[in-house]
């Protein structure tokens, strides 16, 4: 018999409906943010997600040196998670929702937005060429089927924004009729938008530049869910475990942009329900493919301090700790009650490259700062989605140093200083992650 080998071992995130409730199926009309997708994770290392339980041993005496003289019995059942993986721009929007509590999408509409306008499907399948072509380099397609389309496929083909060719086909379902193509066209040729399992309705098609996903604090925080998949210890066909009912303990997004090979990464915890505390299936028992959006290299990263860009900061780390926690009561089980959210605290460390004492003794002697983290903008290398417009990530980050260490690297006179974001209402913690994840889901959730 084969061993089983690590890497069957894959691993998805979605935010949840409600807490134990996973997205499973087509989950009709709900946004990312309430449910209805799943993330594909591409982690570096072994997925660590696992069920937890405590085993009581009574300790004692009765006239015997033994100190364990009665067998033990099981305590409470709860999960953790840990993993860690490249930054992505589809889910580091989920996790940064389940970090800060609150989020917003707007949807940035194309100059020519109509490229295809209720036409008729009277035919299984329907084959359509594009009024308009989409501007601006590329755009995301929006795809509303109206009247009868129940359940079928929409497949694209053409060019992407990268000038390669791009094919899609999307899965939608009863009451599920408005989607979203994950890639960014650039153009579509003749018949190049195809409608299939459907005989009756139409299909309107507008072109979308970008959404813009902003994410701020709150008192309280979504759950997630997470699914194991190709987990020996499942012992079924499917081999997967789903932990469900997940609060999102610490959450770090790390960039080393001193390294040559440095990539943007995260790293998060949660924990939850034991997999079996709440009903929950698996909505796949595949592997997914990675998300087709570009990592991004930690070089891509700037920082701006009192409004001017600052390009001389080597590494950089930001840390997100929630406090949030498991609630046990005494309610005859062993899994948790509830989660509780608690207080959020967030720190970081941050190395510079000093050319002067000037400069270190205007770090060191600084009050707050306003600094402005920025992945993704101006730099002409890709990540777009359309010919101006590249996949973007902000932060906005008031905070006081609390340490600064000088020290020397390759000759270099380097200063690494701790800091703690604070309150600032005039300049409020914020993040803002420009992409193109749809408010929507993508037909299905496995997608």
């Amino acid at each position: 018999m084969p061993a089983v080998t690590t890497f069957n071992l894959g691993a998805k995130i979605a935010i949840e409906t409600d807490r134990g409730s996973a997205p499973s199926g087509v989950v009709n009309g709900r946004a990312w943010w309430e449910g209805g997708r799943w993330f594909s994770l591409v982690t570096d290392g072994i997925p660590n997600a696992r069920d937890q339980q405590a085993v009581i041993f009574p300790a004692g005496h009765a006239g015997d040196r033994r100190i364990n003289q009665q067998p033990p019995v099981v305590g409470r059942r709860w999960s953790e998670a840990e993993m860690s993986a490249p930054v992505v721009a589809d889910y580091i929007g989920a996790l940064l929702y389940a970090a800060m509590g609150a989020a917003s999408t707007d949807m940035i509409p194309h100059t020519t937005t109509s490229l295809l306008n209720n036409s008729i499907i009277e035919t299984n399948p329907r084959s359509y060429s594009l009024t308009n072509q989409p501007e601006e380099g590329g755009a995301i397609f929006r795809m509303e089927l109206k009247g009868g389309a129940s359940n079928g496929d929409v497949s694209i083909s053409g060019i992407d924004v990268y000038g390669n060719g791009a094919s899609e086909i999307i899965h939608f379902g009863s009451g599920n009729t408005t989607i979203y193509s994950r890639t960014s066209f650039s153009s579509i040729g003749a018949n190049g938008v195809a409608v299939s399992g459907v005989t009756s309705g139409s299909i309107t098609v507008t072109a979308i530049k970008r959404f813009v996903h902003t994410f701020t604090n709150a008192s309280s925080s979504p759950h997630l869910s997470i699914e194991k998949m190709g987990d020996p210890q499942a012992g079924n066909a499917s081999r997967a475990f789903i932990y469900v009912g997940q609060l999102l303990r610490e959450l770090t997004i790390e960039n080393n942009a001193g390294a040559e090979d440095g990539v943007m990464m995260m790293n998060f915890s949660t924990v939850g329900e034991p997999t079996g505390g709440i009903a929950a299936t698996s909505a796949q028992t595949t592997i997914h493919a990675n998300s087709p959006l570009k990592i991004w290299p930690a070089w891509l990263m700037q920082i701006a301090r009192a409004g001017a860009t600052y390009n001389k900061v080597e590494s950089f780390a930001i840390t997100h700790s929630t406090n949030n926690r498991n609630v046990f009561a005494a309610a005859n089980a062993q899994g948790p009650q509830q989660g509780l959210y608690g207080s959020v605290e967030t720190t970081g460390t941050m190395t510079i490259i000093v050319d002067d004492e000037g400069e270190y003794n205007r770090w060191r002697g600084a009050s707050e700062m306003q600094l402005h983290a920025m992945w993704g903008s101006g730099n002409g290398q890709g990540w777009k989605l359309s010919s101006a417009i590249n996949y973007v990530l902000n932060a906005s980050l008031p905070v006081y140093f609390e340490t600064l260490e000088l020290s020397e690297s390759d000759d270099a006179m380097m200063v690494t200083g701790t800091f703690r974001v604070v309150r600032n209402d005039a300049y409020p913690y914020t993040w803002i992650l420009h992409s193109g994840n749809p408010g929507k889901s993508l037909g299905g959730t496995g997608v």
